[in-house]
């Protein structure tokens, strides 16, 4: 599965693409404009790693572009470490777990048809926007095969899509030969 995020609005576009090829291989790469904020692998139980969000947040020491291995457990408690080690090994979720039930159940209009790669998908829209406050504008859908293909949520001026796909021959994910294991790491300043 191969999912992309890409946010609009004032700072730079975000971009974040997750490749997952079950059981255990994950990549994620986030990247601001055309700077590596974070490359993650998982392959097993080792995690690799590189970009600004190491070298400025978790080994001062490293430039951006070492890539760095470890074992999930090594990650120091309450640190921005720990939560990306999290996301990296927590269990694949429903694409639109982080919608709220009560968004869930929002009554949805038809949208037409949107086209995401070359699938065609059946798209929905609704809406957390009432008389008294500005919401979340919604647009999703999903493929004949009744996969998602595409969220997009709009609101403040920042619009998020988020976009599924799923190859049938997904490319391999490897890890970078290059990698400096870390033993143990610097204690917060």
């Amino acid at each position: 599965v191969e999912t992309q995020s890409v946010g609009s609005g004032d700072p730079p576009v975000s971009v974040t693409t997750d490749r997952v090829i079950l059981p255990d291989k994950r990549h994620t790469l986030t990247t601001n404009s055309d700077t590596v904020v974070t490359e993650e692998i998982m392959i097993g139980d080792t995690i690799y790693m590189r970009g600004t969000l190491v070298s400025s947040s978790i080994y001062p020491s490293l430039d951006p572009e070492t890539w760095i291995s470890f074992s999930p457990e090594q990650a120091p408690e309450d640190s921005v470490l720990e939560q990306r080690v999290t996301y990296l090994t927590t269990a694949l979720r429903y694409p639109f777990a982080d919608v709220t039930a009560v968004t869930r159940a929002l009554p949805a209009s038809p949208a037409g048809e949107v086209i995401v790669g070359d699938r065609p998908c059946k798209a929905w829209t609704f809406s957390t926007t009432d008389d008294m406050t500005e919401g979340i504008e919604y647009v999703l859908a999903f493929d004949v095969e009744g996969r998602p293909c595409q969220l997009v949520r709009e609101g403040g001026g920042v619009t998020e899509t988020r976009t599924w796909s799923y190859p049938d021959n997904p490319g391999p994910i490897n890890a970078p030969e290059e990698a400096v294991r870390v033993e143990q790491f610097p204690a917060a300043p």
